[in-house]
């Protein structure tokens, strides 16, 4: 008998020890890859604080009214983490433009785990110039692994199972938490796409908010919770009833001689 109590604590345990999961961290400042000297289409993995590894490539739009398709570009990590070279532009190799920006055109960061099920709680950027409005999404569970988003337009996402976050003028090395309860094999982060971009001119490019330009430093996830549904927790404890009441009568069985 206290066999099967202690298989039912053990048991019991391993449901409640499940529910508290390790908090993961990646810092995007040093990648395990050289990824600076690679070209169009690169994808660099990062480490976490526990040793587990993501995937991290780039896209960028072939115009910048928010409505281009997606084209691979070049992933770059600086000293304020990563950054885009969109092959569109000829003047994203000096700064501010090798950030990830919407400048001329459109910059999105594309980060893979390779659980379906994960969820990505959130991100930091370690530097901007002038705005820093991003929007973020999570899903793409049905995907499969190492999907190519090449031909894919923003307003596609949603019908690819995506959620979107949208966060305003971000702060530099600060935690933007997403929603705890949305779980993806994809985490996407741009620069917020503007319809009236075209509102600030030449002259007024310095002073408009409408152009972001940032640097990602950190995303932040934790496994899935998973909890046992209720009819699993009634069977588990239905056998055990069980077991203590079948070893109960075997054990009156055995004094009813005695007894008698």
């Amino acid at each position: 008998m206290n066999k099967i109590l202690t298989i039912g604590l053990l048991v019991s345990i391993g449901f409640t020890t499940h529910l508290a999961a390790t908090p993961l961290h990646w810092n995007l400042n040093t990648s395990t890859d050289d990824c600076n000297n690679w070209g169009v289409g690169n994808i660099c993995k990062f480490t976490s604080n526990t040793g587990e590894e993501i995937k991290v490539n780039a896209y960028s739009t072939n115009n910048n009214t928010g409505t281009g398709e997606f084209a691979k570009a070049t992933l770059t990590v600086w000293s304020g983490g990563i950054g885009v070279k969109n092959p569109f532009d000829s003047n994203e190799s000096s700064s501010p433009n090798h950030a990830t920006d919407n400048n001329g055109k459109d910059d999105l960061v594309v980060f893979q785990h390779y659980d379906p099920s994960y969820l990505f709680t959130g991100f930091q950027i370690g530097w901007k110039q002038s705005d820093a409005d991003i929007t973020a999404w999570i899903g793409g569970n049905s995907l499969g692994a190492n999907y190519d988003f090449t031909g894919t337009h923003f307003s596609d996402l949603a019908g690819l199972g995506f959620t979107k976050f949208t966060f305003n003028n971000v702060s530099v090395n600060t935690t933007q938490d997403l929603d705890p309860d949305t779980v993806g094999r994809y985490l996407i982060i741009a620069p917020t796409e503007f319809d009236s971009r075209t509102n600030c001119g030449p002259r007024h490019r310095s002073a408009c908010d409408q152009y972001d330009y940032f640097k990602i430093s950190q995303i932040s996830g934790d496994e899935p919770v998973t909890v046992p549904e209720p009819g699993t927790l009634a069977l588990f404890g239905i056998s055990l009833f069980g077991l203590w009441l079948s070893s109960s009568l075997r054990s009156l069985r055995l004094r009813l001689p005695a007894l008698s």
